[in-house]
């Protein structure tokens, strides 16, 4: 590509920004992707000469024919060498005489054997003269059958040829044209519904580097399509979700920002290819109990949508996840969870060799001074060996800590002992500064992040903006207000990130979890901020309060909840949210979660003075509007009323009851074979008998269910039999999905029946686990019925020359 503004070729990849040690990885994973697998990654010390090597015959150079080795590969990096103005000649013919005069050296100590083919590889550009000057050197010095020179557009040809090697080396993501690339492969359409998860996933693009985690994420996903990343904060959990969306949309996929099942199913195409991912899928630092129910409640239908073409990926904290998987096991759901430990991956391990990518990637993309960058060089192995190390302290040191501490350095306030220390201390308790800066914030700035706290995670509102804006008028006091569009401007980068919403405006979230953390025990410590917020508070704000697995580690329980008053005003805004909003379940859920969970000794009078009162508003609301209650919705009050211990009676069943049963025998009548049934006012009567059978059995009883529907529910099986048929009836995946889909549908159903009835002439237990089995049968026929997944695990595969070499810290560091 020609750049006539500088007068010269420009190459499509940036491979300058990769530095010599990434640029040798590329070029071996070149090697191996495009050439073969046997050929070996050498490179560290002790290399004699060979930075890619095999003795093996390949079809190389000419494809089409298969040449006897031994082959060897020299990557030669030059600095800087395609920016303007450069003139890389002169260090490429050095760099080639230095290895020449090597070669001599190797010759005389019995440490060298001439390959019969020699390959140069190097970054630069190379113009005819110097590439045939290069190759005549070479040539005369090695005697061996044929030098192959490849410089940087060789490079990028080969980048460009399939298999991608996108997914083992996401570097390469960050060296080129992003909107080019992602243009060249999705459709507009395709790139709007992407545009969130685009634009998270290239503000990391930069600073990423893969690790072992990211692989067994990437193994995962094909072979489950759905992987679950766990561990504590800070530790790059939504860096790995988001770089595999990146990965695949360089592909052609959709990559969607889902946060809830109804979200996944608002976007899920199933004639696309596409990436889910459920970034902190049961709550930000606090577990959300309703977001829980949410997923338990559906989780069987979106697993079912899941497949070769359709993955979803999960962050969660491994605390969260397990009270999420147990809550999905106590209602029965976890029925279509795969096991934990086959989709399951721990991202906190980090060897020393990703920990030094990390931070050198950090180091590279602050576009640190020469002298810093040079101190950094210094202490770059105790950073990398202090155990508080994680990807995202590694971003607030470089980018905001280690500049200020290098000046210090510099100019004499600290000396090499001190700053060592200050070093320890800024990675140690990265909170301090933000507190810090936290507390120097005027009124009004502090009142807009406390008002971003109330603000839900509903992405498919029309102007999240909007609501935020109305959150901080009704916070922050007049005379404390600075302008909405100020207060943005003064955060941005420093507490929040503005990002592009599904609608085409903007955004805003927190810069990290962590920084929602800070703003929490800041209103934990200062009484006037807290009770100020929360006499006002919404749900969000309730959540937060009785919250047990708050934190860095899930260690803070309650935090607002410190006084008698505190009681008072809890119980003042929950029945405020009962009259006035259409969240009694979540609010029921929260509180009941709360209250059965927490390990604080001696409150089960407050709770149950606490959920008396609301459980009494919400019957009394139920009752006076004819609610249609849900299974969730009788499920949630069923719950809070044991938390409570109270005696509270159940909502009036009547209406809800005789609607289901309505419309479930209206499915019957409308039913005729050759027709598609309706399973679902058969599951949805099942899931409310099921629930009001743990609430009031006598209740149920007195509707004689399952007892006198006995020849309906044989109606259902023999209608599940007949608009199901074989599996082998078609090779359409979607269609066998669907199926699959109700099979299970059904035998869910039939297993509800069974647990509250065994005495039925219809073995409804035994019918449930035959659909079970034809579920699964479908299933295996869909996944028959995929095409191929592309064999690319060899890709980009790094290979140790030897188990006993250690990774190089300083040479990496020396291109710093």
């Amino acid at each position: 590509m020609y750049n006539p503004a500088i007068g010269q070729t420009m190459l499509r990849y940036k491979l300058d920004d990769l530095g010599s040690y990434q640029f040798e990885k590329l070029a071996q994973s070149l090697l191996k992707a495009s050439v073969s697998l046997s050929v070996e990654s050498w490179g560290n010390r002790g290399d004699f000469g060979r930075d890619a090597y095999t003795a093996n015959s390949l079809r190389f150079p000419d494809r089409n024919v298969l040449s006897p080795g031994p082959f060897l590969f020299q990557v030669k990096f030059v600095e800087g060498a395609n920016a303007a103005g450069a003139q890389p000649a002169k260090a490429l013919l050095g760099s080639a005489s230095k290895e020449l005069a090597q070669i001599q050296k190797r010759r005389k100590s019995a440490k060298w054997k001439n390959p019969k083919f020699f390959t140069f590889i190097t970054n630069s550009l190379i113009e005819p003269e110097t590439r045939a000057a290069i190759k005549k050197r070479f040539q005369a010095a090695l005697k061996c059958k044929s030098v192959i020179i490849w410089g940087g557009d060789d490079v990028c040809d080969l980048l460009d040829t399939p298999p991608p090697i996108y997914r083992a080396f996401p570097q390469l993501l960050s060296i080129r044209d992003l909107d080019q690339l992602i243009a060249g492969v999705l459709t507009h359409e395709s790139i709007q519904r992407s545009s969130a998860a685009l634009d998270i996933a290239k503000e990391l693009v930069p600073i990423f580097a893969p690790t072992t985690a990211y692989e067994r994420a990437w193994s995962i996903l094909r072979k489950h399509h759905f992987a679950v990343l766990e561990g504590p904060p800070e530790v790059g959990k939504s860096a790995i979700a988001w770089m595999v969306a990146l990965s695949q949309s360089s592909i052609g996929w959709e990559a969607i920002y889902s946060r809830t099942p109804d979200e996944f199913f608002k976007m899920h195409e199933p004639s696309r290819e596409q990436i889910f991912i459920a970034d902190d899928a049961f709550g930000r630092t606090e577990y959300d109990p309703s977001r829980t129910s949410t997923w338990e409640a559906q989780l069987d239908l979106v697993l079912h949508r899941l497949g070769p073409r359709h993955w979803l990926v999960w962050t969660s904290r491994k605390h969260i996840l397990e009270r999420a998987v147990a809550s999905m096991d106590v209602q029965g759901r976890a029925r279509s969870f795969p096991d934990p430990g086959a989709v399951l991956v721990d991202v906190q391990a980090l060897s020393s060799e990703e920990r030094s990518l990390v931070l050198f990637r950090h180091a590279r993309s602050a576009n640190l001074a020469r002298d810093v960058r040079a101190i950094l060089r210094k202490y770059a192995r105790r950073i990398l060996d202090d155990p508080n190390f994680t990807p995202e302290r590694m971003r607030r040191f470089v980018g905001e800590s280690f500049p200020s501490l290098a000046a210090d350095f510099k100019t004499g306030k600290l000396d090499d002992k001190q700053l060592a220390a200050e070093i320890k201390e800024a990675i140690r308790n990265p909170t301090k500064q933000m507190r810090l800066a936290f507390r120097g914030l005027v009124p009004g700035l502090k009142w807009f992040l406390v008002a971003l706290l109330e603000l839900t995670e509903d992405r498919f509102q029309m102007d999240q903006m909007s609501t935020l804006k109305a959150l901080y008028e009704e916070y922050c006091p007049e005379c404390d207000r600075v302008s909405f569009e100020q207060a943005i401007l003064e955060l941005s980068e420093a507490f929040i990130k503005l990002r592009p919403s599904l609608f085409g405006r903007r955004e805003a979230d927190w810069i990290h979890p962590s920084y929602r953390d800070l703003v929490i025990d800041e209103l934990v410590a200062s009484y006037e901020l807290r009770m100020h917020f929360f006499r006002r508070a919404s749900l969000e704000g309730v959540k937060i309060a009785v919250s047990d697995t708050g934190g860095q580690k899930g260690e803070r329980q309650l935090p607002f909840m410190l006084s008698s008053e505190s009681w008072d005003v809890l119980l003042e805004r929950c029945l405020a949210i009962v009259s006035g909003q259409q969240m009694d379940r979540a609010l029921l859920e929260v509180l009941s979660s709360a209250a059965a969970r927490s390990s604080v000794p001696n409150l089960a009078a407050r709770w149950n003075k606490l959920l008396s009162p609301v459980c009494e508003a919400i019957r009394l609301k139920w009752n006076s509007t004819a609610k249609l209650i849900g299974a969730d919705d009788l499920a949630a009050f069923e719950s809070a009323r044991q938390a409570a211990n109270c005696d509270c009676p159940l909502p009036d069943v009547d209406w809800t009851w005789d609607s289901l049963k309505d419309a479930f025998r209206d499915s019957l009548t409308d039913y005729s074979p050759g027709d598609d049934f309706d399973f679902r006012p058969f599951d949805d009567l099942t899931e409310f008998a099921m629930e009001l059978d743990r609430a009031e059995p006598e209740l149920l009883a007195e509707r004689g269910f399952p007892r006198d529907f006995e020849e309906e529910i044989v109606a259902v099986v023999d209608a599940a039999h007949e608009a199901t048929g074989d599996p082998d009836f078609s090779d359409d995946p979607g269609l066998l999905r669907d199926r699959a889909k109700t099979l299970s549908q059904v035998s869910a159903a039939l297993e509800r029946v069974s647990t509250l009835s065994a005495m039925l002439r219809l073995d409804a237990y035994g019918k449930s686990k035959e659909f079970e089995r034809r579920s699964t049968a479908f299933e295996e026929r869909a996944n028959e019925c995929e095409p191929p997944e592309p064999d690319d695990d060899g890709a980009g595969e790094h290979q140790a020359s030897s188990p006993d070499e250690m990774f190089d810290v300083d040479a990496l560091f020396a291109e710093l």
